[in-house]
This record gives C-alpha cells, structure tokens and sequence, in this order.
C-alpha cells in the first residue's frame, strides 16, 4: 500500500546544507584515509629496504643467480621458452618507447603525492613523512567536526523525537552513520595527543550512546509502520522492491548496518589504543599503581576488591594486546582495514540518503523548505568550510616552506 502522508520538511533534519556537510565530510575521510595509507606504505616500504641486511642481499643475489641458470637451460632446450623469450625481446623496443614518454611525468606526480626517497631526508624528517603528518591532522580535525555535528543532530532528533517524521527519522539514522566513516578513519591518529585524544575518545563515546538512545526510538517508531497514518511511513521506491513487506525490509537494512556501524566504532577505537605507543608504555605502570593502592587497603574493603578487579581486567587487556600483536599485522594492516571499513559503508548510506530523499520531498508539505537555508545548515557547512579551509592552509604552507628551502 502507498504511502498517503509522509509528513511535514524539516530542513534542520533533512536541509540540503546538513546533507552536504555530511556526505562532503566523509569523502574527504576516506580519500585522505586512504592517501595516509598510500604513505604509510611507502615509509614501511623504504625503512624495510634500509634495514635488510647484507646476508639477506647476498641470499637474494645467489638465488636469483640459480633462478637464472635454470632459466637459461628451458631456454636453451625447450622450443616453447625459446620463442617465448624472443618474442619477450622483439617487445623490448617499444616498452622503452612507453616508458620514456610516460615514467618522467608519473615520477613528477608521484614525488609530488608522496615524497623524495628517504636518503634525501634532514634529521630524520622526510617530504613523506610530513605528508602523512599533514594528512592525520586533516583527518583529525574532520573526525572532530563531525563528531560534533552528529552530536548536536543527534540531541535536536531526541528532543523533537514525537514529532518527526518516519522519513526524517531514516534520514537522521543515515547521515549519522557517515559519522563513523570520519571516526574510523581518523582511528590511528586520534589518540596521539596526550591531552586531546582521551577528549576525542569521550565525544565519540558520547555520540555512540546517543545513536543508541536514537536507534531505540527509531525502532520502536518502525514497528507502527502504517501506510495510513501520517508520519508512520514513506515512499520506498527507490530503496527497495515492489511488494516487499515494511517495515521488514526496513529492520533487516536497519539491524545489519546498526551492528556493523557499532561494530566499526568500537573496532576503530580498540585499534587505536593498540597503535598507541603512550597508552601502551602507560599500562605497566597503571598496573603497578593499581598493586600498590590494593595492598595499602584492608582485604574486606569493597574498595580495595574493586580495584583488585579493576586490576585484573587491565592484565588481561595487556595480554590481550600482546596476543593481538602476535596474531595479527601492525599498522599497515590495521590502516588498510579500517580504510575498507570506510570503503565499504560511505557509499552504501549515501545513496540511502538520496534516494529517499528523492523519492519522498515532493510528497513532503512545504518540501521546497529543504532547500531552503537556516542557522542549522549554515553551522553544518561552516564545520565543514573550517576543515576544507585548513586543508588549502596546510597545502599552500608546506608548498611555501619547500619553495623557500630550494632556493
């Protein structure tokens, strides 16, 4: 049954500027998430063939010296790698050919993306590793942007919760999900300030209970779905078949991306703490302050068996820390899997976003609102303006200091 009333524009909910500030956000996560991984690869790769060592070199020479012989006899007896190689040797020519008109300009935008190699590098500091410290800090600064723009989207939702619409309500649930494409993406770097990561680690946590708190109410909204009842539906054209039952098809899309979101949040926040060497150097000593407060106290102080607790939870996450590095990769891998994550997810609630909205504001009364800019949408862009804009500052700064340093 279609829709008859999917209720009234809310542009602080659905406004074209709150929208634009939260899909334009989470792409530049992921395109930055996934530059820093370009560069983080690049690093390890050149500190991996820095540090082989000659014994290792001198095995390579001799296996590939042995590798050639037997080459060197197929060749010589078998007709088939015969006129493979010749036919390998007559393309020789024009590979060159390729290669000379196209490697000078590849190599002037790769030096420029990533960086001279590491031997031209002063006091440690390489043009490489300034870009990726460039790049976290971009991803830094959106992840806060738009933890605090989900936050204040997420108290404005819960405090006009009775009165919005079951539209506007998926609506809030997709746009808030692009939230944890910025956080998850920005997960590696977000602890790294002694003073601001532990802040940064509270906005998400509190961003995280809201979407819960959120969810309960949206859910519970989903399961009265009646096509004849105003606010209690939409048009489902674009995101789902003719004839598929609501709200199942709804709770089914709803219940598999709330697990994976919140499973993305607290994967991102474990391998942050995991990939950060202060929190980890600051666990035995936690440790040892905890033995000392438990042995100053009486044994039948519930406070002292609290923190014998406490204790024993923090030896099992260090063991826990210690297995997960045993078990698994390091950063490179932890960066390439939370860059998937965000790969994965972005696209998915983005054309969630706009195909509602395209198939729901003309049945809207007033939706031509939407399109109308309030204080709400202005703050949601200026959140997102101070981002792109420090973005421009950093690039034409960093361009400044290396003009300066060659002349």
């Amino acid at each position: 049954m279609d829709c008859k009333s999917i209720g009234q524009a809310n542009p602080d909910i659905a406004g074209t500027g709150i929208l634009a500030a939260f899909v334009v956000q989470s792409l530049i996560a992921v395109i930055v998430s996934g530059y820093t991984w370009m560069l983080s690869s690049e690093i390890r790769r050149r500190k991996k063939e820095q540090e082989q060592s000659e014994a290792r070199r001198n095995w390579t020479t001799i296996l590939s010296q042995q590798w050639r012989r037997v080459l060197d006899t197929l060749i010589e007896d078998v007709p088939f790698f015969r006129a493979a190689r010749n036919a390998v040797i007559g393309c020789v020519p024009l590979f060159y050919v390729v290669k000379n008109a196209l490697y000078p300009g590849y190599r002037g935008v790769k030096d420029w993306l990533i960086g001279k190699q590491l031997e031209q590098s002063e006091d440690g500091v390489t043009p490489t590793t300034k870009r990726l410290d460039f790049a976290n800090r971009i991803l830094a600064s959106g992840s806060d942007a738009q933890t605090f723009t989900g936050i204040a989207l997420l108290i404005s939702a819960l405090v006009q919760s009775k009165n919005l619409s079951l539209y506007h309500m998926h609506i809030l649930y997709d746009t808030n999900s692009l939230v944890i494409v910025s956080n998850c993406a920005a997960s590696h770097w977000v602890f790294r300030h002694p003073s601001k990561g532990p802040i940064r680690l509270a906005l998400m946590t509190i961003w995280a209970a809201l979407l819960v708190a959120y969810m309960s109410i949206f859910t519970s909204r989903l399961q009265k779905w009646d096509a004849d009842v105003p606010f209690h539906c939409y048009k489902t054209a674009l995101i789902s078949r003719p004839g598929d039952p609501h709200p199942l098809v709804d709770n089914v899309y709803i219940g598999f991306t709330f697990v994976y979101i919140m499973a993305s949040f607290l994967y991102a926040v474990k391998l942050a703490i995991l990939t950060n060497a202060k929190f980890r150097e600051m666990l035995p000593g936690k440790q040892r302050r905890a033995v000392e407060l438990t042995n100053s106290r009486s044994a039948d102080n519930p406070i002292s068996e609290g923190v014998a607790a406490g204790m024993q939870v923090w030896s099992l996450a260090i063991a826990l820390m210690e297995a997960h590095d045993v078990a698994f990769g390091g950063l490179m891998d932890i960066q390439y899997a939370i860059l998937t994550i965000a790969l994965v997810q972005c696209p998915l609630h983005i054309y969630s976003i706009f195909a509602l909205r395209a198939a729901n504001e003309r049945y809207l009364e007033g939706g031509s609102e939407e399109a109308q800019w309030g204080f709400g949408q202005i703050a949601a862009v200026v959140l997102l303006g101070g981002n792109v804009l420090q973005i421009v500052d950093g690039v034409v700064e960093y361009h400044v200091k290396e003009s300066v340093k060659e002349r």
